[in-house]
């Protein structure tokens, strides 16, 4: 009985030694998994920032490319009014020139000698000559 007693504890020892050592190894290995899953944590918010960061930069990009949009369609609008101005001076100025050169010659009268085979024109101070 006694010879049973210390077998049944020299067992029991080594069944709590075991148990022991099974929990020292779950110990280490959870302690590696932390220390993984705390990599990953840091690697998934840089990943994170990242994201945050190239989706701002995204927005800012977009944005630019729509304000440089408007200001193209701005100046294609502008070099349109500035063409339409300049045909419009131009047609006044010509129909202006027109008319300046209507009045002079209302006022003066020339006659043409072209016997030189030069074009000389001289003005006739009287109109009705």
């Amino acid at each position: 009985m006694v010879k049973d007693l210390s077998t049944k504890i020299t067992d029991t020892r080594q069944n709590v030694a075991t148990v022991k050592s099974d929990i020292d190894g779950m110990r280490s290995k959870r302690d590696a998994i932390v220390g993984e899953t705390s990599v990953y944590s840091v690697k998934v918010k840089e990943q994170n920032n990242r994201i945050i960061q190239s989706t701002q930069e995204k927005a800012r990009l977009e944005k630019l490319v729509a304000e440089n949009e408007v200001k193209r369609i701005q100046l294609k609008q502008l070099r349109e009014k500035l063409q339409n101005k300049r045909a419009e001076v131009r047609r006044n100025s010509f129909s202006l020139f027109i008319q300046l050169l209507e009045k002079y010659l209302k006022m003066q009268t020339f006659t043409f000698n072209f016997s030189s085979g030069r074009s000389k024109a001289t003005r006739i101070l009287s109109p009705g000559n």
